[in-house]
């Protein structure tokens, strides 16, 4: 359903409370006709006083009483355009010792065995898919994954969720030629009766959330999405990242980087970024750390000039590694362009060539690696790879410099790896349009933390538009829908004054960032009404005071002061990371097409793919860098040291490259 849901014939069972009861609200405030079970009606209409809704009974744990109940749901519709099975319970006893028999067959019975016993009894009366669809969302948990579990624990519970996942699944496949698209939904953390008031959002917000998954028009037969959209197809990456970064930032800090700043940046409840109180932007402040690192140890030989176009795995006796072509270049001149022509479409046979004669290499020159780390970056300055797999993105722009051509992801082709998710680019809201080079291909960011410590957009109007604080899919997305295709982002003298003189400095000089002495000046400047300007601000203002907006935006860290200086910079959405790459594990090891690892490849950073979904947070993408590069790193070099014992004192010299 790739447009609202309204006007549509919504089913859902388990609808008497909680987030089952929300469902039923928000679907009836649409304009849905809703029929909604649950055990006891006469209960329900009090928890649905005041809504439009169908009661029916239905006990899902009794096959005779899902029987009569489909029988009871054709008499009423003749055809059903959206089941949301939502009857669920939770054991508290969860511990081994305490869980019992009758605990494990409760939570199976009404929360795997019921949806399909449901389904099943509803397809039987011919009410779901066939000449109009039908689309079924199974409300479970990612509790159900293996790789999610850490805890221990929820046996009855994980259990019986794992279990409608794998039905999910099932039908997604037995019921697709009917039809009918079958889809689970992760709600999050929920604060309802059934977690005893404990979660981290509000069942309004998950609903919600769901909801508009149900419209986005995603791919939904057979997959798995959590309230904000983010796929959940590869859970042991998030596993991975999340497991990681406490130790990612002990890391770094042990290196010298000083993360003491928390901000809540966009898409989050609390603040939970770090980034450097002063001085450089984080990337820069972690790149310099790490270079400080890698010098110190002596022992590493650094090229620079060379073009890697070209991968092969050795075979032949002893152990198996890597050969490298590399194109060692001129000063002056340019490698191939290896992943801009490259293929990139998941097809690897087909081998990338240069694009331009004057892309000459002095020389080709062969090396032997027992292991080899790709760490390449993504694709999103070539427009050839973002037309072929992300069009949207194609055209805006990009954050990323001229280097950011796929090269890797080519390589990788090369070597037999498969690709997730290349068609998921993320979409940074604020480039920086440079007043003395507007149509620059690669835009300078502006920093995210800006808008964290209090920074506002406005449309040409002097109107705000969106909720800064949003994720930045959203936030992006908003600022497209403007005429203009651009805004501009306010930054107050209390949010300078947190961001830190220091940090601000290199946007000022480069005449990114301007200042405005006065509100006049601003208007003057930008060509916002002075009037609908100050009105909008002293609104803002209001609504820092009374804690919320009509966007929704509830986090205000710095009120605007009309009768300061103020700084302002155009902004417009840009091509900024690339969730998509080559398939790994959790051990940053390389998959191939089967998801077997390929033996001494290893991939970290964006040229990886598979950690964030359709799209990510603030500060998840560096994240990603150090946790899965440290993995990669680990591993690259234990399969390093495995090949030289497995040579022997007189087999050749190897390496991790």
């Amino acid at each position: 359903m790739a447009a609202p849901i309204a006007g549509k014939t919504v089913v859902v069972v388990g609808g008497s409370r909680g987030i089952g009861a929300e469902f039923v609200r928000q679907f009836a405030a649409k304009g849905n006709r809703v029929i909604a079970t649950a055990r006891t009606p006469a209960q329900a209409a009090k928890e649905l006083e005041g809504t439009k809704v169908e009661l029916t009974q239905l006990d899902v744990t009794s096959p005779q009483s899902v029987e009569q109940w489909a029988a009871e749901v054709q008499k009423l519709a003749p055809h059903i355009d959206l089941l949301i099975n939502n009857a669920g319970v939770y054991s508290r006893r969860v511990g081994f010792s305490d869980v019992t028999h009758d605990d494990m067959l409760a939570a199976f019975t009404t929360n795997a065995i019921g949806p399909l016993m449901v389904v099943q009894q509803l397809h039987k009366r011919g009410v779901l898919g066939g000449a109009r669809p039908t689309l079924v969302a199974n409300v479970t948990s990612k509790v159900g994954s293996i790789d999610d579990n850490k805890s221990g624990g929820g046996y009855a519970y994980r259990a019986s969720k794992t279990a409608l996942n794998i039905i999910n699944k099932s039908l997604s496949i037995d019921l697709a030629g009917d039809n009918i698209t079958c889809t689970l939904l992760h709600p999050g953390y929920v604060r309802t009766d059934m977690t005893g008031g404990a979660g981290l959002i509000d069942k309004e917000e998950s609903v919600r959330g769901m909801i508009g998954v149900l419209e986005s028009g995603v791919e939904l037969q057979g997959t798995f999405h959590d309230f904000a959209g983010k796929d959940i197809p590869w859970p042991q990456l998030v596993d991975a990242l999340v497991d990681g970064s406490l130790d990612a930032l002990a890391f770094l800090q042990s290196e010298g980087v000083d993360l003491s700043s928390v901000v809540q940046m966009g898409g989050q409840s609390i603040g939970r970024t770090h980034s450097p109180p002063s001085g450089p932007p984080v990337g820069a402040a972690i790149m310099q750390a790490l270079q400080r690192a890698a010098q110190r140890q002596g022992n590493l030989d650094v090229w620079t000039g060379v073009q890697v176009c070209g991968l092969a795995q050795e075979t032949g006796s002893g152990a198996a590694g890597w050969s490298l072509a590399a194109a060692v270049c001129a000063p002056g001149t340019a490698p191939p362009e290896l992943g801009g022509g490259g293929p990139v479409s998941g097809d690897a046979s087909e081998q990338p060539q240069a694009e331009s004669e004057d892309a000459a290499p002095t020389r080709l020159q062969r090396l032997h690696a027992d292991a080899v780390v790709l760490a390449t970056g993504g694709f999103a300055a070539s427009q050839a790879l973002l037309q072929r797999h992300a069009p949207y993105a194609a055209g805006l722009g990009t954050t990323n410099g001229a280097f950011a051509t796929g090269d890797g992801l080519a390589l990788g082709q090369q070597a037999g790896a498969a690709l997730v998710d290349v068609g998921w680019v993320q979409l940074n809201p604020t480039g920086i349009i440079d007043p003395h080079d507007p149509s620059a291909a690669t835009k300078t960011v502006a920093p995210e933390r800006l808008r964290g410590l209090g920074a506002i957009l406005l449309n040409s109007q002097g109107r705000r538009f969106v909720n800064e604080l949003g994720t930045r899919d959203k936030v992006a997305g908003a600022i497209l829908e403007q005429p203009e295709r651009h805004a501009f982002l306010l930054v107050g003298s209390s949010t300078a004054a947190s961001f830190g003189a220091a940090s601000l400095q290199p946007y000022l000089q480069r005449q990114l960032i301007s200042q405005a002495a006065s509100l006049d000046q601003l208007a003057a400047d930008t060509g916002m009404p002075a009037e609908a300007l100050a009105a909008e601000l002293q609104a803002y203002d209001q609504a820092a005071v009374e804690g919320r907006d009509s966007f929704g935006k509830t986090a205000f860290p710095a009120r605007i002061h009309l009768l300061q200086p103020m700084y302002w910079a155009r902004v417009a959405p840009v091509a900024h990371y690339c969730m998509g790459g080559l398939a790994i594990d959790r051990d940053a090891r390389v998959l191939d097409a089967q998801g077997r690892p390929i033996p001494g490849l290893f991939a970290a950073g964006e040229v990886a793919g598979g950690v964030h979904g359709k799209n990510l947070l603030v500060g998840d993408a560096l994240l990603e860098c150090v946790v899965f590069g440290v993995r990669a790193g680990a591993a690259a070099a234990a399969a390093a040291a495995a090949a030289a014992r497995a040579k022997g004192p007189e087999g050749k010299q190897g390496g991790a490259s």
